[in-house]
């Protein structure tokens, strides 16, 4: 699941006193933070990593950010337009797995993603009317073989 635009406080300690500044630590080509968020009572580790994104891609990503801006008449702030040029992933898995790995993975989370809501989109995917449940499994493994089929050919039609 993609949770875009949430607030976390994010801490540097595991007593959760010291604030992490996360727009202050985004430099380079990468980065990966360990730090703390606290949820009620309960305190909970976890790794922050970021890549930056394809220059074309940071391009459309400002682009977006200003636009939306102007269309809510407002003007973009800095940390918003940095923000932008970066695919952030939090993460509670441990170190045992690579930060390459972990957005490796992410993106092609994204990708299926995108797969089912092209699903829902063009195949009205998102309601199933029946009357029985025998009928809506083979209605939902009709359109999984229909979107395996049209993945595969947008995949043969992309590599060719």
């Amino acid at each position: 699941m993609c949770i875009k635009n949430i607030r976390l406080k994010l801490f540097k300690d595991s007593q959760c006193k010291e604030k992490l500044n996360l727009y202050e630590n985004i430099s380079g080509e990468k980065f990966s933070l360990k730090c703390f968020f606290k949820n009620k009572d309960k305190i909970f580790p976890v790794r922050i990593i970021g890549t930056k994104k394809p220059l074309e891609k940071q391009k459309i990503s400002e682009k977006k950010v200003k636009r939306k801006a102007q269309k809510n008449q407002y003007k973009a702030s800095e940390k918003s337009i940095k923000f932008s040029k970066w695919f952030i992933v939090a993460t509670s898995l441990n170190d045992t797995v690579s930060d390459d790995e972990i957005v490796a993975s992410y993106r092609i989370r994204w990708q299926i993603e995108l797969f089912f809501k092209r699903m829902k989109t063009l195949l009205n995917f998102h309601t199933i009317r029946c009357s029985s449940i025998l009928y809506s499994k083979s209605i939902t493994c009709l359109w999984l073989s229909v979107g395996f089929i049209l993945c595969a050919f947008q995949i043969y039609l992309t590599y060719s």
